[in-house]
């Protein structure tokens, strides 16, 4: 009784990385549709950045689907040392300060949206180091 409980109970995360897998892939596409749809601007550049995040999660629920028992890949990568979590993190912020440059620089086209993006998703990722920093030194 035990070993098809067991069973089961991955079958259903299983399932769970599918239809994950299948409303990521739907993202990415909407993320398409705005970016054809849009001529220049804001939905333009966000269509694409969508599409992009959306597709690179895809890839890491696939790296996660190879894990071994006992095993979990993040879905944002993260490195293991300390000191690569702090080299990481002055690119990353480096990475933020040149999006807010070339947002300055943008005058309302393009360019502003794509440095605000950069920006945007720089930062997130340093956060996210920091979290991942103070949660390994419990």
């Amino acid at each position: 009784m035990t070993a098809r409980l067991s069973v089961q109970r991955q079958g259903d995360g299983f399932m769970r990385q599918w239809v994950l897998g299948a409303v990521i892939g739907l993202i990415a596409i909407i993320g398409l549709i705005a970016a054809a749809s849009a001529h220049g601007g804001f939905w333009h550049i966000a269509g694409f950045a969508i599409a992009g995040l959306a597709i690179f999660l895809c890839f890491r629920l696939i790296a996660r689907a190879y894990d071994g028992p006992g095993q979990r890949t993040p879905l944002i990568p993260v490195p293991d040392s300390d000191s690569g979590r702090q080299w990481l993190g002055g690119v990353a912020a480096v990475l933020g300060l040149i999006g807010l440059f070339l947002a300055s620089d943008g005058h309302d086209g393009g360019q502003t949206w794509i440095g605000l993006l950069l920006t945007f998703f720089a930062w997130l990722y340093v956060f996210r180091l920091i979290s991942v920093s103070f949660r390994r030194q419990r």
